[in-house]
């Protein structure tokens, strides 16, 4: 057989099989077709077609291949070819209670897409639906509604679901969705299974339900949702969100008015993907009056790694134009931080300009315990300060009055719990009024602590001249303060920090126009009570003025408080240390059973200064002795004792010794050296112990002086020894002078009253009283006595010789070495009644007055030749000179002597009447003799 036979006999059994396949299929479609047309006119025509069995068998065998269960009170074909099912009820079976409930579901899946096995439904549309979130998720360990009011229209493709319109409420906030979400895939890249979907949507509404109660004081909240597909895989959501404003979120005391946030974020299933937010809002307004006209905000809410947490991160930057709060207004406020949920912690930076000055502040803070740590740094305007202090702390605000903004670089500690943990900061600050007190710059480091202790440490302040470093120390709570201040300072320049008058009371009586002295204090004290202020400090001072008297230096320590001040160890000293003086004192304004303005002044001061000085310091009546006494030499005095100043009236009680250490004059009256025990009370000064050298001798006394307002009046009593003669004559020569400083000093070669007398010894007692400048108002009496010195060589007895010589009895030279008298001091006249000159050679006795304004004598004496040597010659001679008597007339520098008969001096007191002057014998007739040229 050739091959196409074979070939043929091959192909007719294919032809027929093929044949009858196609007849099949064929028959097959019609028969399907007619099915289909018989139920599409049931369908017409009927209006309520039960679904097949094997339809619902089918969906609820897809549904628990997922893990899934639905319940259902009735499934219908509706006319347009629905599923219609009546009270559904989907749970899972990880879970006791539902998870989506709905009162009508419509599903429309088509006949391809069953014979495609595809075990989703093409349409759904549902209304009363809602979801809810098993007691697992829920934060209240019950079940709970997360969406309610659910209604919508679904179309599930494929990989995609395409949402019309989809509404819902979730708390109070009205939420609308619209668009296109792609089917997330899992990392391995195969879809994301309805179970593994229902738990990943379960874990993000359960971070809703947290978030929920919060959301409650939001008024009238709307969201917006669309969502479309990615490139990448996965779906867009954009996110809107109005609402008319919010009052105290999370029970911050907050309110806005309309707010809108707008946002961004992408799922895909595969990991957690950042939203952003923005937000802006109107009429911010806070506690204590702040208010913000509108806030920008950008939100940034990053996911964790592990995608079971919905949030773990949260940016968020804020921004405004400008800040009203505290009564001020603070431009461009800025926030930026970043909070992450899971490890309860945040960290932030902020800023803000206020009186054109820049402040940034930045800091860490954990939201569990609620503590933080804050870093602050810029500039802070001195309108701030004033504002802050005047509405914070009114009593602190006189001090704190900057001129300048004051740079601050510091950290602020917020302890658990909220509480204050303390602060540390560095300011520098320029011009500053503290109550007063002018400071020019101020810097230092300032530590608070969590028990409200406000300590500067390394400060320094500088005003004027003034320049002070040490630490200030005070208590918010208690408002005790403490100041340790060291440097250059003026004391009185600080008086603006102690409350009341006796700060620069006690001052006024220290100046330092030199210089700022160099000082170390101790100030403590309360706030809100001055009467606790106390003072403490040392100070070293170049050319001060203490208590009105000027020094080179004056070094001390002082203890003060309010009313009372206590000089402790003052030192001082003039002339290059030569004069020097030490000691204390101390103010007492409160003393004790007087009225408050008296002032009591204790004292207890020794040194060798300046008597000027002296009186400058001791006051008035100290002044007004010192002011007639001239020293040599600085004296030595210590003098102590207590002065109370009563509205101008100084009553004063002192006690001292002083010691001359040298010459000086008192009153004009010259003397060597004088030790004094003394003391004043009131206007009286009280020499009790007087020790001197006088004229080269030695003399005792004591003395009484009263500064009535009537005059002054010194009472004294005195004793002198060996005072040499010479030297006592000129002595009160000078003294006569000081009191009559018009008229002309005798030189010595004009005097005749002294020719030579050396060697001569006086011995004198004196008592009297009377006003010191005023000689002729001083009365008393002594006694005097002359020894060791020519008599008979002094001129005034020389001139008596020769008056003797022209009688024709001349005796030659008188030889006279002793004097003898005492003395009665009334009106400015020295009485002497009992005047007696003897020597080997003659006795003069004579009785007679010394006028010390006008210095002239006027003397009676007789002379008695030999008398005192017991010579026989005597016997013969003095019945011859009885007759005579001798006058003395004339200024103490021009004496005279005449030659006349007389009855001779008369006893004292007597009462006779003075013997009238004869007439002189004309031969020998003696003739008035003076001293002649020369003499």
């Amino acid at each position: 057989m050739d091959r196409n036979a074979n070939k043929g006999a091959v192909l007719s059994p294919l032809r027929y099989c093929a044949s009858c396949v196609l007849t099949l299929v064929c028959w097959a479609a019609w028969l399907l077709l007619g099915a289909t047309l018989a139920i599409q006119l049931y369908i017409g025509i009927a209006k309520d077609v039960p679904v097949p069995g094997f339809v619902l068998r089918r969906i609820e065998a897809e549904l628990a291949k997922e893990n899934f269960s639905v319940r259902f009170g009735n499934a219908h074909f509706d006319p347009t070819g629905q599923i219609l099912l009546e009270n559904v009820q989907v749970n899972a079976r990880a879970f006791e209670d539902s998870l989506f409930s709905s009162r009508i579901v419509h599903v429309r899946k088509s006949i391809w897409s069953v014979l495609a096995g595809r075990p989703i439904p093409d349409e759904v549309d549902f209304e009363g639906a809602v979801l809810q979130l098993p007691a697992m998720f829920s934060p209240s360990g019950t079940t709970e509604q997360l969406l309610r009011d659910v209604s919508g229209h679904i179309h599930f493709s494929a990989n995609q679901y395409e949402i019309d319109q989809l509404c819902c409420r979730v708390g109070n906030i009205g939420v609308t969705f619209r668009g296109v979400i792609t089917r997330p895939r899992t990392i391995k890249g195969r879809p994301l299974a309805p179970e593994e979907m229902a738990r990943k949507f379960l874990q993000y509404g359960r971070q809703v339900a947290m978030a929920l109660p919060q959301l409650q004081e939001v008024d009238h909240p709307e969201l917006s949702v669309e969502a479309s597909p990615r490139p990448q895989g996965g779906t867009n959501l954009v996110i809107r969100l109005t609402a008319d404003g919010l009052h105290e979120p999370a029970k911050a005391p907050v309110t806005t008015g309309p707010i809108a946030i707008t946002g961004h974020w992408a799922w895909d299933g595969l990991r957690p993907h950042t939203m952003r937010l923005h937000l802006v809002a109107r009429d911010v307004a806070g506690p204590a009056g702040i208010a913000v006209p509108e806030v920008r905000a950008l939100v940034r809410l990053d996911p964790p790694e592990n995608e079971f947490a919905a949030i773990d991160q949260v940016g968020l930057r804020v921004e405004a134009d400008v800040v009203h709060a505290i009564g001020e207004q603070w431009l461009l406020p800025t926030l930026a931080g970043t909070f992450s949920i899971r490890e309860g912690s945040a960290n932030f930076s902020a800023g803000v300009y206020s009186h054109g000055e820049h402040l940034q502040v930045t800091g860490d803070a954990s939201i569990r315990s609620r503590s933080a740590r804050i870093e602050i740094e810029g500039r802070v305007p001195p309108g701030l300060v004033t504002n802050l202090l005047t509405r914070r702390g009114p009593k602190l605000e006189p001090y704190f009055r900057f001129g300048d903004p004051v740079a601050v670089y510091g950290s602020l500690v917020v302890a658990s719990g909220g509480h204050f943990g303390g602060l540390t900061v560095f300011v520098h600050g320029g011009r500053l009024d503290s109550h007063g007190v002018q400071i020019t710059s101020a810097r230092g480091e300032i530590d608070v602590d969590h028990d409200l202790n406000f300590l500067a440490h390394d400060a320094e302040l500088v005003a004027g001249e003034n320049v002070a470093h040490g630490s200030y120390w005070m208590n918010f709570r208690t408002m005790n303060y403490r100041m340790l201040l060291a440097g250059h300072l003026r004391p009185p320049d600080i008086g603006g920090w102690f409350r009341g008058d006796w700060w620069p009371n006690f001052w006024k009586h220290f100046a330092f126009p030199a210089q700022p002295p160099s000082a170390d204090v101790d100030v403590q004290g309360n706030w809100r009570d001055s009467s606790r202020t106390t003072y403490f400090g040392s100070t070293d001072a170049f050319k001060p003025v203490v208590l009105g008297a000027p020094f080179e230096r004056a070094r001390t320590h002082i203890f003060a408080r309010p009313q009372f001040a206590h000089v402790i160890d003052l030192a001082v000293e003039n002339a290059g240390g030569a004069q020097h003086a030490g000691g204390w004192f101390k103010r007492i304004a409160d003393v004790p059973g007087h009225a408050a303005d008296i002032v009591q002044y204790d004292y207890d001061l020794a040194g060798n200064l300046d008597p000027a000085t002296y009186a400058l310091m001791a006051g008035e009546p100290v002044g007004t002795y010192l002011a007639n006494a001239h020293f040599d030499q600085t004296p030595q005095l210590h003098a102590s004792g207590s002065s109370v100043v009563d509205e101008g009236h100084i009553a004063s009680e002192t006690t001292f010794t002083a010691d001359s250490n040298g010459a000086l004059q008192i009153y004009g009256l010259p003397i060597d050296r004088v030790t004094v025990g003394a003391n004043i009370k009131g206007t009286e000064l009280n020499l009790n112990r007087v020790d001197f050298q006088f004229a080269g001798g030695h003399g005792t006394g004591k003395a009484t002086m009263s500064l009535a307002p009537g005059g002054h009046r010194l009472s004294f009593e005195a004793a002198l020894q060996e005072a040499d003669f010479i030297r006592s004559v000129r002595a009160m020569q000078d003294y006569s002078a000081w009191h009559n400083p018009g008229a002309a000093k005798d030189s010595d070669a004009e005097s005749s009253f002294i020719k030579r007398a050396t060697g001569g010894k006086l011995d004198v007692t004196l008592s009297a009283q009377g006003s010191p400048p005023d000689v002729r108002s001083f009365h008393g009496g002594g006694t005097a006595r002359l020894t060791g010195a020519d008599l008979g060589e002094i001129h005034l007895f020389g001139l008596l010789s020769r008056a003797l010589s022209a009688v024709a009895v001349n005796f030659g030279s008188l030889k006279l070495n002793e004097a003898r008298t005492s003395f009665q001091l009334v009106d400015g006249r020295l009485h002497f009644p009992d005047a007696r000159i003897s020597g080997s050679s003659a006795v003069i006795e004579a009785k007679g007055d010394y006028t010390l304004a006008t210095k002239s004598l006027d003397f009676t004496a007789r002379l008695k030749p030999y008398e005192e040597g017991h010579n026989p010659l005597g016997l013969l001679i003095n019945p011859l000179t009885s007759i005579f008597e001798l006058k003395l007339n004339g200024p103490l520098a021009k004496p005279s002597w005449a030659v006349v008969l007389g009855q001779g001096p008369k006893p004292e007191g007597s009462g006779a009447p003075p013997a009238s002057t004869p007439e002189p014998v004309r031969k020998p007739t003696p003739a008035p003799v003076s001293p002649g040229p020369g003499a």
